[in-house]
């Protein structure tokens, strides 16, 4: 079974606070089934800690993806997270790092 992604991890500094976030999970997504497009928004924290603790998000970015998913719902923000790891476009984003769920029993996504 595949490890699920949680989100992804990279510093990125508000340039209107100069607060930083690190970690970054989808929070939202719309899927527009004529366009064949979809958007995306992801919510950042400090940490993934304050992620977990229930903290409120410092930021929000949107993207849009000239793609839409299909099937299994409950696996959109996995297609989403592959898809804005896979644009060669710089964004905010790029290059940033895969966190995955801690079962040990689940193999690597390659993304």
């Amino acid at each position: 079974m595949p490890r699920t992604i949680l989100g992804l991890a990279k510093d990125i500094e508000d340039p209107g606070s100069g607060a930083v976030t690190r970690f970054h999970a989808v929070t939202a997504y719309m899927v527009m089934l004529r366009s064949e497009s979809s958007s995306v928004t992801l919510a950042s924290w400090v940490s993934q800690a304050a992620h977990d603790a229930g903290k409120n998000p410092l930021a929000h970015v949107s993207m849009q993806i000239k793609a839409r998913p299909t099937g299994d719902s409950e696996q959109f923000p996995q297609w989403f997270y592959t898809q804005i790891l896979a644009v060669e476009a710089a964004h905010h984003l790029s290059g940033a790092d895969v966190v995955y769920s801690a079962d040990p029993d689940a193999t690597e996504v390659s993304v």
